[in-house]
């Protein structure tokens, strides 16, 4: 099966290379850093604990891991890999 795609430049994946290398954007962040943004997102939502994770699928597994029980997943296409 033939299947066509459209695939970045290799000017975008060169600059997406260089976004993620930088130490603003590393996993290597600095703690009071993610703990001033937790901080600033809790006082603007009516929650006690949020977590930050690097994708909505990311978000959707610890949503999925914390809870017991069947999940319902609709039928949106946003969720292909399940």
């Amino acid at each position: 099966m033939k299947l066509l795609y459209r695939e970045s430049s290799q000017e975008t994946k060169n600059r997406m290379i260089k976004v993620a290398k930088s130490p603003m954007i590393s996993q290597n962040r600095n703690n009071d850093e993610k703990r001033d943004i937790k901080t600033k997102i809790l006082s603007k939502i009516n929650h006690d604990y949020c977590e930050i994770v690097n994708s909505g699928n990311a978000a959707i597994m610890v949503a999925m891991n914390a809870t017991e029980g069947p999940i319902i997943i609709p039928d949106q296409r946003s969720l292909a890999w399940f």
